[in-house]
């Protein structure tokens, strides 16, 4: 019956009720959305932060426990002076440090991985 729906469709495209009722949910943006959400879109701070306060993921070039500074920094208020002092390495360190963590983490993300 779908078949013969397709082929009586007036103005030559191809189309089936079968493909009507799946096509627009699937088309288009909400598609790329539903399959990789993250791939495309910036992480925002926020979701970085949560993902990495729940997963706590670690590095072996990293050896530093950011998840720790973090949770200082926003529950304590350190900072990153401060957290340097902690964790016993100069404060122009940890900054690159943290930067390429974060970096780390993001690309985790988006490859929907934890650690």
């Amino acid at each position: 019956m779908q078949e013969q729906q397709h082929e009586e469709k007036p103005d030559g495209q191809e189309m089936s009720f079968e493909d009507a009722d799946q096509e627009p949910a699937e088309d288009g943006a909400s598609d790329s959305e539903a399959i990789q959400p993250s791939s495309n879109e910036e992480i925002s701070k926020e979701e970085l932060e949560q993902f990495i306060l729940k997963e706590r993921p670690s590095y072996e070039d990293i050896p530093l426990d950011f998840p720790l500074f973090l949770e200082k920094r926003l529950n304590e208020g350190k900072t990153w002076v401060e957290i340097s002092k902690i964790a016993g390495i100069p404060s122009s360190q940890i900054q690159p440090k943290w930067k390429k963590y974060k970096e780390m983490v993001t690309k985790m993300m988006r490859d929907g991985g934890s650690a």
